[in-house]
């Protein structure tokens, strides 16, 4: 009785004992999977979070999907905003203010940014070749100045097209200092960017002082870039430069770039001094061509168009004169056409008459 009373409670002894060891294997197995798991998934995790990030020149980490798919979605939506003002049935100057507002609208989301570069090339495929300036001067402006203008001229320098870049540096060269301009313009071997940023520098630079804009201009100029871009320069000299001295230091007209810079030249001079400047083509035959007297009575005539035709009415017969005559009629066609074709009639020299015959009769 006592060994059947033993016998029980050995075997309800053992029995629990097992329940334990089998709890307690469960148990840990239990853990081990999930600690496995959990560890799986810190590290699916690492990876995804190391895989979606880089590390930039700084040491700074950044969202390797951040920048470039938010620029492309940005893009994405530029380009239907497009595609909207074309299907929109909009004509004129309507239809010119919305599709300036989509490429300012480019210019503020993108930034400097090869979609944006990619966004320019597309209007320039669609014969949108104004816009593209506007967008290449006045409506990036803002981007070279500023926290953005190291950026902005970084982006300038990777551009892949190179007429974009020759157009940009006309930009670019007004928002470098004097120290720069000269490492910059080295920078590129194409000549075409070479003078656009040479020429826009100084012409900035000829706002102050022209005299030592040209002479800047000279000095730095590399030997394969022509004189072109000194016309720009020229034609920045603001009221009271010392025209006459600028005009000395270009050749004489009978060199084509020499002729347009000083074209330019009697332009600016003609804003605020035009009689002075009809005066000096006048007295400068052997150096200035008579048909420059064109841009000065053009110019003269914005301004008060009764005085410059006092003054042609004045001259002696001849080119100088004839030249002016032809500008007069150019310049009130609108208002007095009648005038204009008997101004014309009138001109003595038959090449002149007929070339100022053919400009009156172009569509305006």
């Amino acid at each position: 009785m006592a060994f059947s009373e033993n016998r029980g409670l050995w075997i309800g002894t053992i029995v629990a004992v097992v329940s334990l060891l089998s709890v307690g294997a469960w148990i840990g197995l239990s853990d081990g999977s999930n600690t496995k798991g959990s560890d799986s998934a810190n590290r699916k995790s690492t990876q995804s979070t190391t895989s979606s990030r880089k590390t930039n020149s700084d040491g700074k980490t950044e969202s390797r999907t951040g920048t470039a798919s938010d620029k492309a979605a940005a893009a994405g939506k530029i380009h239907a905003d497009w595609k909207q003002v074309a299907q929109s049935g909009l004509t004129g100057t309507a239809l010119l203010d919305a599709q300036r507002e989509v490429a300012a609208k480019a210019i503020a989301e993108l930034g400097a940014d090869p979609e944006l570069e990619k966004f320019l090339k597309f209007l320039k495929d669609q014969g949108q070749g104004d816009l593209v300036t506007w967008m290449l001067g006045e409506g990036m402006e803002e981007l070279f100045k500023g926290a953005s203008r190291d950026e902005s001229l970084k982006w300038f320098a990777e551009l892949k097209d190179p007429k974009l870049q020759e157009k940009m540096g006309f930009l670019a060269g007004r928002h470098l200092d004097a120290k720069e301009i000269e490492p910059w313009i080295k920078r590129f071997t194409d000549i075409h960017v070479q003078s656009s940023l040479l020429s826009s520098y100084c012409a900035e630079y000829a706002e102050k002082d022209p005299t030592a804009a040209v002479k800047e201009f000279m000095r730095m100029k590399p030997a394969k870039v022509d004189f072109t871009g000194l016309a720009r320069v020229m034609g920045s000299a603001p009221a009271g430069s010392d025209f006459i001295g600028l005009s000395g230091m270009v050749p004489g007209d009978s060199q084509s770039l020499a002729k347009s810079s000083r074209k330019a030249l009697l332009g600016a001079w003609a804003k605020s001094e035009p009689q002075k400047a009809g005066e000096y083509v006048l007295s400068n035959t052997q150096q200035v061509h008579a048909d420059q007297m064109g841009v000065v009575i053009s110019g003269w005539a914005v301004k008060d168009v009764s005085g410059a035709l006092d003054w042609v009415e004045a001259l002696p017969e001849g080119d100088h004169r004839d030249y002016g005559m032809a500008a007069l009629a150019q310049a009130r066609v609108k208002e007095d056409p009648a005038w204009s074709r008997a101004a014309i009639d009138a001109i003595q020299n038959a090449k002149i008459r007929e070339s100022a015959t053919k400009e009156m009769n172009k569509p305006r």
